[in-house]
């Protein structure tokens, strides 16, 4: 009887973190369609949201079993992330702490489904709501430049195109298609022109099979490189934006990124670092780029690690790195891949977006925390398959 109810009561918990877990990430999501991000109704819905899923989360925390020491650690992480969140105004470190302490023992395929499922409620509308919205003559425009369907440019269309598919490969437990991989990276640039979307999607099969054999093989420098590539593009786009007006380096670099080295010049002229983050002013209008001589650009920030940085401040991006590690060492060691290779081309991504600061992109970030006794993903699981 008693094992009965501990049963129910489980299944009660879990249902809630699924369902904050879905609820955050729905809205998060909806956030990026132009059509709705600029009704005020639904940034106050967006704010109730948060609230009634912070405290369901602390709810679920504190019905789970940790150590004392950890959940000391809990305490000591949240208040200075709440902290962060005064100072900088953005909520995303912390909800991605909660949902990573919350999700203790979930397990890591369903809570990437939940994702996936809202992603892709998202997407449709955002595809309805270009359909009904768009004029002739932006299709027109579209049809060349790339269609952005409902969101704010067609790069955001390509970043849901690439992480449906990482999602997918995620939560799915299917052989290696390579064939379906590139078909899939065609239609998403014939639909969007995004060329980042495109690379990161080819990278997937490149990375897969290079990373079964390191693995494989246990490959500790590999290992400790993957482990070490976070706080790598941290210093490099420090560096990089730093030294752009004089080192050509930094210049070559900018243009492979499409002006994205020029921009985190800029915004660092106008900021310095801080240990517990700011809110700042990320766009600028009229802006001259001394290097290629440019007048009048429109600014903003187009990368991860100069947000992270700048806006939510060095000690949570300690905490980023240190999170990433956790990510790398346990996919490592369970042996996967999948886990490992999607970590680092979400690291990649960070160099010309600013979602990966989001625990609904960089979603790797529960994997730490859950229960992945029962996954089909990794080398040893699929070997068996093979075989």
């Amino acid at each position: 009887m008693n094992n009965r109810l501990l049963r129910d009561f489980n299944v009660k918990h879990i249902n809630i973190f699924g369902f904050c877990l879905a609820l955050l990430s729905f809205f998060q999501f909806l956030s990026d369609i132009v059509i709705i991000s600029q009704n005020e109704v639904f940034e106050i819905m967006k704010i109730i949201v948060e609230i009634l899923s912070y405290v369901l989360l602390l709810y679920v925390i504190l019905q789970k079993k940790y150590t004392k020491k950890f959940f000391y650690i809990i305490i000591i992480v949240t208040l200075f992330l709440t902290y962060g969140m005064y100072k900088s105004r953005m909520s995303a470190f912390l909800f991605a702490w909660l949902l990573i302490v919350a999700g203790k023992e979930e397990n890591y395929s369903r809570l990437t489904k939940i994702i996936y499922k809202s992603m892709l409620l998202t997407f449709v509308i955002a595809f309805v709501c270009s359909v009904f919205t768009i004029n002739y003559r932006e299709f027109q425009y579209q049809l060349i430049d790339g269609f952005k369907l409902g969101f704010g440019q067609k790069n955001q269309a390509g970043l849901y195109f690439s992480f449906l598919f990482f999602l997918k490969k995620s939560y799915k437990n299917t052989k290696k298609s390579t064939g379906y991989d590139i078909l899939y990276s065609i239609v998403v640039f014939m639909v969007t022109k995004s060329k980042t979307a495109v690379v990161v999607i080819l990278l997937y099969p490149i990375l897969n099979v290079s990373y079964e054999y390191f693995i494989s093989k246990n490959n500790g420098i590999v290992k400790n490189i993957t482990k070490l590539i976070i706080p790598i593009f941290f210093i490099l786009n420090l560096v990089f934006a730093k030294l752009f007006l004089t080192s050509r380096i930094a210049q070559f670099v900018d243009q492979i990124m499409t002006n994205r080295v020029f921009l985190n010049w800029f915004i660092l002229t106008k900021n310095k670092l801080t240990l517990w983050g700011q809110n700042i002013q990320l766009n600028y209008s009229g802006v001259h780029n001394p290097v290629r001589d440019t007048w009048n650009i429109t600014t903003t920030v187009d990368n991860t690690y100069i947000l992270i940085l700048l806006v939510i401040g060095i000690v949570p991006t300690i905490m980023y790195v240190i999170g990433y590690w956790k990510v790398i060492e346990k996919a490592w060691k369970e042996k996967n891949i999948k886990v490992v290779v999607i970590a680092v081309i979400i690291a990649l991504y960070g160099w010309s977006e600013v979602k990966m600061c989001s625990i609904f992109f960089n979603f790797v970030y529960l994997y730490p925390n859950c229960n992945t006794s029962n996954m089909c993903l990794n080398y040893i699981g699929e070997k068996i398959n093979d075989t």
